[in-house]
């Protein structure tokens, strides 16, 4: 709801105007007042894997453990709307799972730290969740035609657009037929 209120006053503050909302009225009382902020109610992997190469960018290639900022939870812990602190450690664990960072023996924290990996950061740099990108990474190493395949795969699964994504799915009928 206070998204709504905040178009209709840019409507009257930017110039002349009118706001008009397409909803429903039971729709309208369903929303919330304030909507939850996006941290509280997404997986924190891929967030913590591309915050920790930022901040790996920032100190000049120090590692995080160095830094003292090893854990999802003392990188991300100081946002306006800290993410809870099991979605923190789960973060951790996948991105241990996925090779991305490495448990590491701190210097200057009795907690320790999580250094980033070079297969970190290669997976950081591609648009897609720790998932995809891990699949997308891994099917590079049993050959071109895999990878073909993967990156088609996720090419559909990732496509917002339903109609594109039936066109993903008739093209890879027609490529199979072919072959």
């Amino acid at each position: 709801q206070s998204s709504l209120k905040q178009r209709a006053g840019r409507a009257g503050r930017v110039r002349a105007g009118k706001c008009y909302h397409l909803i429903i009225s039971p729709l309208l009382s369903e929303l919330e007042m304030e909507p939850v902020p996006e941290m509280l109610t997404i997986p924190l992997d891929t967030v913590s894997l591309r915050a920790r190469v930022a901040l790996e960018a920032a100190n000049g290639r120090a590692t995080l453990a160095v830094a003292g900022t090893g854990t999802t939870q003392s990188i991300l812990g100081d946002c306006l709307s800290p993410p809870p602190s099991a979605s923190c450690k789960l973060a951790d664990d996948q991105l241990l799972s996925a090779g991305a960072i490495t448990a590491a023996a701190c210097a200057t924290s009795s907690e320790g730290g999580m250094a980033l990996t070079r297969h970190g950061r290669i997976l950081a740099n591609t648009p897609l969740s720790l998932a995809h990108a891990s699949a997308l990474v891994g099917s590079h190493r049993f050959g071109c035609r895999v990878f073909d395949d993967m990156a088609l795969l996720l090419s559909a699964l990732n496509s917002t657009d339903g109609q594109q994504q039936r066109k993903w799915v008739t093209l890879d009928a027609k490529v199979k037929k072919s072959t």
